[in-house]
């Protein structure tokens, strides 16, 4: 399978008592397209996967963060998928945390035709734009 680095945060739950972030970082090679990329891996590397929650958040320090993906995109890693925070904020608006593991794939795809670029994102957020992202929580142990 071909892993390209989406720009997403996720935190692994390894077990009810042991939390692990794991947050792939701009300059990393290795990366995934979509948050069922990320599940396929997530299942291939662990056994057994599940997203525990689908949420979003305003992107923190943008300035540098979204230049420096739209950096890396230029040089042809990406895709990045970011949003403006309005649009997240109307696409989860009426989900529930407990609900939105379960809906994760169907979120996403109410999300693809306001998906942004870093390139798109940074252009956003120098016209005054809030930008964000989504994130994805998932609970991994083994079969």
């Amino acid at each position: 399978m071909e892993l390209k680095y989406s720009g997403l945060l996720f935190v692994c739950i390894k077990s009810r008592t042991e939390l692990i972030q794991c947050k792939s970082k701009p300059d990393s090679r290795q990366t995934v397209e979509t948050q069922e990329n990320w599940f396929t891996f997530a299942n291939h590397i662990t056994q057994k996967s599940e997203i525990f929650t689908y949420s979003w958040k305003v992107q923190a320090e943008p300035e540098d963060v979204i230049s420096g993906y739209a950096a890396q995109e230029k040089a042809g890693l990406g895709p990045f998928r970011f949003y403006r925070a309005s649009d997240l904020q109307k696409a989860f608006a009426s989900i529930s945390v407990k609900e939105s593991g379960k809906n994760a794939f169907e979120i996403e795809k109410s999300l693809e035709s306001l998906k942004l670029t870093a390139a798109e994102a940074y252009k956003a957020f120098l016209q005054g734009e809030v930008i964000g992202h989504t994130v994805a929580v998932l609970k991994s142990s083994k079969k």
